[in-house]
């Protein structure tokens, strides 16, 4: 289960590392509920396997729009 405390420690994290892997996607674009619904089915059994799989996911954000600014002239 994810608790609120989860969430808070990984958004100021978030915040503190802005700019870095895609850490601005979780500031900007999404809220408490979004974090939960996206790991809804996933059990964590600590803060750090939660945290690495956030992390995972706002890389993979990074890297999609990444790769859509490599497509302009």
């Amino acid at each position: 289960m994810i608790n609120d405390e989860w969430i808070e420690k990984v958004r100021n994290y978030a915040l503190r590392h802005y700019e870095q892997d895609g850490w601005d996607y979780l500031v900007e674009c999404t809220d408490d509920n979004d974090i939960r619904d996206q790991f809804e089915h996933t059990h964590f059994t600590s803060y750090e396997y939660f945290f690495a799989a956030v992390w995972a996911w706002c890389k993979v954000l990074n890297d999609r729009r990444d790769d859509i600014r490599g497509t302009a002239f």
